[in-house]
């Protein structure tokens, strides 16, 4: 039975969040009510909560790693669907209009009419329960757990950042920042047949994690001089692909000295202070160096659910914390301190206490 109120963690104001009873929403035309079992606890609805990214105000509903079970279906569907009654799924970051220029070309993460799970005035997944547009659900592998799913954006976005720029067979590839979206870099590179994967990370816990994913050098900078072992791996040529997911400055402009010639940049963290950054603009064009920046990725979501499923990708050691919903505020604290270990963390919502299934 469908509760009339649910729990949902508002965000009130900076650094600021309270469980609130609220009306559980109900699913108009062409929308499915999801009963969420598990979300992940992303980095950037951190950012947000402490004022540092104003990506959504105050008051909301945050959250946009979603996973749960479909309850209920509004009425006249507009389309024909496959989805069912009490199928698990996973659900695609974006509410897309599907009309626009940036929709009709592939970026509906883009969409000039949309906007976010999470960000008004679209309500986010730190609640019970929540209504989606019924294109907005991907049903989830059978190998893959409600916890799994639930950070599977965090992993397919960065992922799909490569498939958008392309990797060829052999390619050198360098990884800036082995947190969640650095992992997932690294077995997307391998999959796609990177020929030497070299990544970056100030914390040994997460180089041995990078080693375990795929990487066949772990450099920690403060030890090594990255600069003269990508030179010594590429014979002085420098990577053939570079991706950014630390979000440290240091790391950005680094960048620009360690790709080849005509090579590709992928900026994927976000920084944590300062959101502008200085780089040798002379270097881009001398040595016509192609800067790409990705986030939402909804190519991306199909394909490699899809190998996902046939056991190509592993997320599941990935999330190392677990939290009940109403523990976000402990579990916030967690994922800023670096002595946890913190990589993803995923609560739990009164729908599933930690079952994971």
């Amino acid at each position: 039975m469908i509760p009339e109120y649910m729990t949902a963690m508002v965000f009130e104001d900076i650094n600021v969040i309270k469980a609130r009873q609220v009306p559980t929403p109900k699913p108009g035309r062409g929308e499915a009510l999801v009963k969420i079992m598990a979300s992940g606890l992303c980095i950037t609805d951190v950012h947000v909560l402490q004022g540092t990214f104003a990506h959504s105000k105050p008051p909301c509903v945050l959250g946009h790693e979603i996973a749960g079970q479909i309850v209920a279906f509004g009425e006249e569907q507009p389309w024909p669907h496959s989805l069912k009654l009490h199928q698990r799924v996973v659900i695609e970051t974006m509410i897309a209009c599907g009309q626009c220029p940036q929709c009709l070309s592939g970026f509906k993460n883009l969409c000039e009419n949309g906007g976010d799970i999470g960000e008004p005035p679209f309500q986010g997944g730190y609640s019970e329960y929540i209504t989606m547009p019924v294109g907005n659900l991907h049903p989830i592998p059978d190998n893959m757990s409600y916890e799994e799913a639930a950070i599977f954006e965090s992993f397919v976005c960065p992922v799909g950042g490569l498939v958008r720029i392309g990797i060829n067979q052999g390619d050198t590839v360098l990884i800036q920042g082995l947190g969640p979206a650095g992992l997932a870099f690294i077995q997307g590179a391998k999959v796609m047949g990177a020929g030497r994967i070299i990544a970056s990370d100030l914390n040994e816990k997460r180089l041995a994690l990078g080693k375990k994913y795929g990487a066949d050098i772990c450099v920690n900078p403060k030890e090594q001089d990255l600069y003269q072992i990508v030179q010594e791996e590429t014979n002085n040529k420098g990577v053939d692909i570079c991706c950014e997911a630390s979000g440290a400055e240091r790391a950005y402009q680094a960048c620009f000295d360690l790709a080849k010639k005509n090579g590709k940049l992928i900026f994927y963290g976000i920084p944590r202070d300062s959101h502008t950054t200085r780089f040798d603009v002379t270097a881009v064009i001398t040595r016509q160096l192609n800067l790409y920046g990705t986030s939402g990725a909804p190519w991306a979501w199909e394909p490699v659910l899809k190998l996902y499923g046939q056991g190509k990708y592993n997320i599941k050691e990935m999330v190392t914390h677990t939290f009940e919903l109403n523990q976000i505020e402990e579990a916030i604290k967690t994922l800023n301190d670096p002595a946890s270990g913190a990589v993803k963390i995923v609560l739990y919502s009164s729908n599933n206490q930690k079952t994971g299934e």
